[in-house]
């Protein structure tokens, strides 16, 4: 969660409406705009860095007994958004 939030500050949204659009506090948001507006990736000195791919798929191989369940009771598709927002802060979809 805390590197779509720091994407979607990226890409100039404001702090309130980002907080209720991802029903997450003000106060966390203005932490990472601070930690994100430190580390060059707000004023555009330092491009965000790609998730890794081998980050996703230990992700998935975690938790894939709960995907597996979640297919055998008729989930036609699991949605990557779905998966991610099961297990706390780990968001790694980037923005296109």
């Amino acid at each position: 969660m805390d590197r779509k939030i720091v994407e979607l500050l990226i890409s100039g949204k404001g702090i309130n409406r980002l907080a209720q659009d991802l029903h997450v506090c003000k106060r966390r948001v203005r932490k990472l705009r601070e930690q994100a507006n430190a580390a060059g990736y707000l004023s555009g000195i330092v491009c965000l860095p790609p998730v890794a791919l081998s980050e996703v798929e230990e992700l998935l191989f975690q938790h894939r007994e709960w995907i597996k369940d979640r297919l055998q009771v008729g989930w036609v598709m699991v949605a990557a958004k779905s998966i991610f927002k099961q297990f706390g802060d780990f968001y790694p979809i980037p923005s296109r």
